[in-house]
């Protein structure tokens, strides 16, 4: 039987482990993230802007928030409405709701596929 003290080694050992693999998939998802994201945003500005979209602030205020000119900020909602369809207007007051998670958007960006499924592979072989 094992002690209580080598039980608990164990355990912090294991939980160490863990930490560590946690940040390796970060540094594996990356490559993913970027992708996904970047058919959205050109840059930190615009992914800020659209996390402050929660159907509550306009143009005006989020433009203070992040330090970009009210235009720019209208520029990427109509970019994001129109083209995208990834916001969606809230009232008559200029105000935007974000229709989507980052999460969703990454996946979206990747055409649906975040991680290649290599089961698929091989039944299309077959």
């Amino acid at each position: 039987m094992r002690e209580v003290g080598q039980e608990k080694d164990l355990t912090l050992e294991l939980i160490k482990e863990i930490r560590d693999m946690k940040e390796y998939l970060k540094i594996l998802s990356l490559p993913v993230i970027e992708k996904g994201l970047s058919k959205y945003f050109s840059g930190h500005k615009q992914f800020q802007a659209y996390m402050l979209l929660d159907g509550s602030l306009s143009a005006p205020k989020i433009s203070n928030h992040i330090g970009v000119h009210e235009n720019t900020i209208k520029n990427w909602l109509k970019k994001w409405l129109t083209t995208f369809g990834i916001v969606e207007k809230v009232g008559k007051q200029g105000k935007f709701n974000k229709k989507y998670t980052i999460y969703e958007l990454i996946i979206m960006g990747n055409d649906g596929w975040v991680f290649k499924d290599d089961s698929m592979e091989e039944s299309n072989n077959e």
